[in-house]
């Protein structure tokens, strides 16, 4: 049973020290992520990104159809957490052995009705990550107990293990199929970890009264959550099928190296679910938390945007090769999506932390409503350009509705907590791009990049002084 006990003091340092094991797991992942992008890139053609993404958006979109987010009705109940875990775990495998046997028996009818045959044997292999919420959900318990080293470790082999062969069998010459078999390498490894530490597979259990009290809570979540992951994917679907896997190779490349930052905020998101949950009585401690993991945020993320929105051309051709600058500037707007997505972002965190599901669904249905009524003319009209503004002009106009809702409950100041971020933040920026035309080999872009990291971390010092302050006591606590 998980400790109900821990005063504010005790949970602000379990907090820091589990940041500091999580960012460590994320320093491991995408340092093997980079390197496996880089090099993966300039062996494979845009083609066969885009397939690749198409062939997951795919699966996904499968999978995530029964995923009825179990876990997260696990992490938020006060007790009975284990047979609860028992009851979840069995419906859920139950579910995803059926929806994985009917991928296998049906894939080369699925890949016809999708217009691309190629993709039948594709689909097959990839229909096993639809085990994958079963196989993941004794985490759950770890999740309670803030155990993000037992949580990390498989994420890390994945990664590792993904890139490793990935990249092996790209040099070996096997195309679309190095990455294929990359990410189930990758997912079969870190599905063994989980279990083994979870102590081996739940039980099974048919637990109808607990699975009512489990589904009341998750449902509505899982409907939201299922929106949103086809707002999120829903576009390279949009994109794949309208203007074909090229143009999906460069949107792809371009979403998924923006937001290989996001698992930064991950970090915090992770934690601050069940710190919301523990504080949800405690408006005055819940609003300080709140304001904290928001302007910790903004301090990592506006600082990327700083570099990377100015920086994107020179970092597209220098590192990834000459034939991604198509991408370049849908990779400065998600760049920017990518830093308000995690600034503004703790409103989800914290909307599921006091039950407040229903909203969040409604939010969802309002994203996942302007993608499908605005997304495919903006993809003929535009290109991936088009579609990359209407997925952030969908976040703008929910942010604008969640953060409305929030500043009811608590009485939080955006305002007050980030106006001298984005200041420092736009400084930094104007001095990125004006250096950016002394830019002509990787050495130069990372001297500039070197230079304006510096930079925002002086400004900050002259200007926010109190705030480094913090941000330091935190680091040094978490070492005690």
């Amino acid at each position: 049973m998980i400790d109900q006990t821990l005063d504010i003091s005790q949970l602000k340092e379990k907090t820091v020290k589990v940041v500091k094991i999580a960012s460590l797991a994320f320093l491991l992942i995408k340092a093997s992520a980079l390197i496996s992008q880089i090099i993966l890139a300039r062996i494979l053609a845009p083609e066969d990104f885009g397939l690749m993404a198409f062939c997951l958006v795919v699966v996904g979109f499968l999978g995530n159809s029964i995923n009825f987010r179990m876990h997260d009705a696990i992490v938020q109940v006060e007790n009975n957490e284990e047979n609860m875990l028992n009851a979840a775990f069995t419906l859920q495998l139950f579910m995803s052995i059926i929806l994985m046997a009917v991928v296998l028996i049906f894939s080369q009818k699925i890949s016809i009705a999708l217009n691309r045959p190629v993709i039948a044997v594709y689909l097959s292999v990839l229909s096993f990550k639809i085990l994958t919420p079963a196989f993941v959900m004794p985490q759950a318990l770890l999740h309670r107990r803030l155990d993000y080293k037992s949580i990390k470790i498989p994420e890390v082999a994945e990664s590792l293990v993904d890139s490793l062969v990935s990249i092996i069998l790209a040099i070996m010459g096997f195309g679309i199929w190095s990455l294929i078999w990359g990410v189930m390498s990758g997912w079969f490894v870190s599905v063994i970890i989980i279990l083994v530490f979870a102590g081996g597979m739940p039980k099974f259990s048919f637990n109808f009264a607990l699975l009512r009290k489990i589904l009341k809570f998750s449902l509505p979540l899982y409907l939201a959550f299922f929106l949103n992951w086809i707002f999120w994917n829903g576009d390279d679907f949009i994109i794949g099928r309208l203007l074909g896997d090229r143009s999906l190779g460069y949107y792809w490349i371009a979403f998924y190296l923006a937001h290989q930052f996001i698992d930064l905020r991950y970090i915090l998101s992770t934690i601050s679910f069940p710190v919301f949950t523990r504080l949800k009585e405690d408006k005055e401690h819940l609003e300080k938390v709140f304001a904290e993991f928001t302007k910790a945020t903004a301090f990592i993320f506006f600082l990327i945007a700083a570099l990377f929105i100015p920086l994107a051309r020179p970092t597209l051709s220098l590192i990834f090769g000459e034939k991604w600058i198509s991408a370049t500037i849908p990779f400065m707007i998600f760049i920017g999506l990518v830093s308000l997505r995690a600034t503004f972002g703790y409103t989800s965190e914290f909307l599921m932390g006091i039950a407040k599901t229903d909203y969040m669904l409604f939010l969802s249905l309002l994203q996942v409503s302007i993608l499908i009524l605005i997304g495919p003319f903006a993809a003929l009209r535009f290109g991936i350009i088009g579609m990359a503004i209407t997925i952030l002009s969908a976040m703008a106009l929910t942010w604008a509705c969640v953060i409305i809702y929030v500043k009811r409950i608590i009485a939080i100041n955006y305002i007050k907590t980030l106006w001298k971020t984005v200041f420092i933040a736009f400084a930094v920026g104007f001095i990125a791009f004006f250096l950016s035309r002394l830019i002509n080999n990787l050495i130069s872009l990372i001297l500039v990049m070197i230079i304006c990291v510096i930079l925002y971390i002086v400004l900050f010092i002259l200007f926010d002084r109190l705030f480094i302050k913090r941000l330091k006591s935190y680091i040094l606590e978490g070492t005690k």
